[in-house]
């Protein structure tokens, strides 16, 4: 059995939807995986306009 790869040393965006593709390619229908995509990428967004608040107050 193929080991998943550890994404968790580079916590990049290529990493978190090549992860996201990895635990979920055994959904088999590209609408859900692109679903999850999307869902995953508006979490990003929002976790990114976050911290670049928090980052702002900071200064």
């Amino acid at each position: 059995m193929a080991k998943e790869p550890d994404f968790k040393m580079r916590p990049n965006f290529s990493g978190v939807l090549i992860k996201i593709t990895w635990t979920h390619d055994w959904v088999g229908t590209t609408g859900q995986i692109s679903n999850l995509l999307i869902k995953n990428l508006q979490e990003i967004q929002q976790l990114t306009h976050i911290l670049n608040l928090e980052n702002c107050n900071q200064t």
